[in-house]
């Protein structure tokens, strides 16, 4: 079975820095987000080699820093995953509040628009504050992906998290459960505690993340960041922050100039107007050329009818497999899989780094790789034959979904009767 083990399906979440300097990028984002992110993002630009996304679902939050003196000022937050429509602070917030949850787009007839409420949060961001040059965005990546409590203490001052709201999602941005988390982090700031020691938090800041633990915490999500630095005179250390965060989360791309090579997903330091465009050129650069880890997962095939339930986008009928009378539920035809074995390229070079008994590595962008199944079956000694389906997705190894129409197969698994005679 061959698949595609590019990105079609994911949570694009926009992570921006709302200190002072930062106005004409928001503005930037705000008046493309429609018209340059949305159409970018779903239907990819063929001219520009930019691949889509076609069923990204997108998220907003903000960050500046602690509140305080070396290293923000009155009124900052390390992380916001909501916003009061009279830009105060959400505990005296008079006005709408409006969450940045990761939502899908809306479609009006086939004209597709941002999530109203993203649109609505970016409406309420605003340009203020910030203190020292470096930023709180580890600790906002940290709380992105996380619903647990979270607090920095400095003496008699401490900073404390929104809670998390999300059941049954992942973290403050409520990332869909198996699909790929894509942070677009937009700053011209470095990191506090991140790769350039100058810029940590004093240890008196107790309660922050270090750099290995948010590291630690995207890898185990399955994380990929993509980062635009904001080109206002100081963006060359933010371009140097987040490349090195993107090389410690294999957000890569494969370059095939020069003979190829694979790049972090990081554009040089950005003009404010060029902001919305790098960020989704970045993103399409992700989807149709991003290193992906893939592998497989087998389920059973069981349809109600009149819905996508292979999820290659068209309608299926009713199907069932037999009833097992020892669980009184269909079949499940997963079961007859032994093995599912990568099989290695003919091309040179192949379009991945390495591959194992179950995995391809570092799998280039949209590129096609081959599975083969073994299947036996041990288990069924019919009177008369059968016909069983199962399905095979491709995903990554943390079970995040890939391929989106390209990444599922159908399995038919035809069961002769027994022998009489046996």
């Amino acid at each position: 079975f061959c698949f595609s083990g590019g990105v079609k399906d994911g949570d694009v979440y926009f992570l921006v820095d709302t200190t002072e300097s930062m106005g004409p990028a928001i503005d930037n984002v705000r008046a493309s987000l429609d018209s340059v992110i949305i159409p970018t993002l779903l239907n990819g630009d063929a001219e520009a080699g930019i691949a889509a996304i076609p069923n990204a679902q997108l998220g907003l939050g903000a960050f500046r820093d602690l509140p305080w003196p070396l290293w923000g000022s009155t009124g900052d937050d390390l992380f916001q995953a909501a916003f009061c429509s009279d830009g105060g602070p959400l505990d005296t917030c008079t006005g709408t509040v409006t969450s940045g949850r990761v939502s899908p787009p809306n479609d009006d007839g086939g004209v597709v628009t941002a999530p109203d409420n993203v649109r609505q949060a970016l409406a309420e961001l605003q340009a203020s504050g910030g203190g020292d040059a470096p930023e709180g965005t580890l600790q906002a990546l940290h709380l992105a992906l996380t619903s647990s409590a979270f607090a920095v203490e400095e003496g008699d001052q401490t900073w404390t998290a929104p809670d998390g709201d999300c059941p049954g999602d992942i973290g403050r941005a409520c990332f869909r459960t198996g699909k790929l988390p894509i942070f677009v982090i937009i700053s011209d700031a470095p990191f506090h505690n991140g790769p350039q020691s100058a810029f940590d938090y004093s240890n008196t800041a107790i309660g922050a993340q270090t750099y290995t633990q948010v590291v630690d915490t995207l890898n185990a999500a399955g994380a990929k960041i993509v980062g635009v630095p904001v080109d206002t005179g100081v963006g060359a250390s933010a371009h140097f922050d987040l490349t090195d965060l993107a090389e410690h989360t294999g957000s890569l791309y494969f370059d095939p100039s020069f003979g190829g090579r694979d790049e972090p997903l990081v554009t040089r330091p950005t003009a404010t107007g060029e902001v919305a465009r790098e960020a989704a050129r970045l993103v399409g650069l992700l989807a149709g050329q991003g290193l992906q880890n893939v592998t497989t997962r087998t389920s059973n095939y069981d349809c109600a009818g009149n819905a996508d339930c292979t999820g290659d986008g068209t309608i299926d009928e009713e199907y069932h497999n037999f009833i097992d009378p020892e669980t009184s539920q269909p079949f499940d035809a997963a079961k007859l899989v032994t093995a599912v074995t990568p099989i290695a390229s003919a091309s040179a070079p192949p379009p991945y780094t390495s591959l194992d008994d179950s995995t391809f590595f570092g799998v280039r962008g949209d590129k096609q790789v081959e599975f083969e199944v073994a299947a036996k079956n041990e288990i069924l000694d019919p009177a008369s034959m059968i016909v069983l389906r199962a399905l095979l997705r491709v995903q990554t190894p943390l079970g995040q979904s890939l391929g989106g129409s390209d990444g599922i197969k159908l399995i038919t698994f035809v069961i002769p009767r027994s022998n009489p005679l046996r």
